[in-house]
């Protein structure tokens, strides 16, 4: 893909086509298992979306 010159959106729908757990999900799965808090979710998941 990256040697087609696929967007960002292109890899990452297809990496989570193929399985991937985006940031965003796997934080919130811990955060519903007890081993974070949402809080730490939103400040490091979310922040990203800024950068």
């Amino acid at each position: 893909m990256i040697k087609n010159r696929a967007s960002e959106l292109e890899i990452k729908l297809q990496g989570i086509a193929e399985g991937m757990k985006t940031i965003k999900k796997d934080g919130l799965e811990r955060a519903i298992e007890g081993v974070t808090s949402i809080g730490e979710v939103m400040r490091v998941a979310f922040s990203e979306e800024e950068n």
